[in-house]
């Protein structure tokens, strides 16, 4: 059984790379890992923990104005939450910010073309003198067949 990608935080990776001004400002990675659990999957996926400042500040960014207006209302019973976790967050900091748009699966390949096809090609771009462009031309008429047909 194999265990679920939680994500690397850049922290992670470079480590001692980061100067110590700014990694000391990044939540806790145990905050990272308990902020479904302390929030809720709703609040989990729509505000990410971006930095803790040095007063106690949790900077959250969040997608939309209304997300924004709810955490505000909602701030006191999340810090609570945190404190209770025993994370030394004071208040919450709230910004709007875009997300990351979710990686898109790659498509599949369109279906290889057929000899007949391939022929076609061929004699359409048999007047073409250099032999760059006739490549060219080729690859940029497979790939449109190739697309056609993966519509079919």
């Amino acid at each position: 059984m194999t265990k679920k990608n939680k994500g690397t935080f850049v922290k992670d990776v470079l480590g001692d790379a980061i100067p110590w001004y700014v990694s000391r400002r990044l939540p806790p990675v145990q905050l990272r890992e308990k902020w479904p659990e302390l929030v809720g999957p709703y609040l989990a996926t729509r505000a990410l923990p971006v930095c803790l400042e040095p007063d106690g500040a949790l900077l959250l960014a969040v997608h939309g104005a209304a997300l924004r207006q709810e955490l505000n209302l909602s701030a006191s019973e999340v810090v609570k939450k945190l404190d209770q976790a025993g994370f030394a967050v004071s208040s919450l900091k709230i910004i709007t910010a875009r997300p990351l748009a979710p990686a898109r699966p790659s498509p599949p390949p369109p279906p290889p073309l057929d000899d007949k096809e391939k022929e076609q090609i061929a004699a359409m771009l048999a007047g073409v003198k250099s032999p760059m462009v006739q490549k060219a031309f080729a690859r940029m008429l497979e790939a449109g067949l190739g697309a056609l047909k993966a519509r079919q």
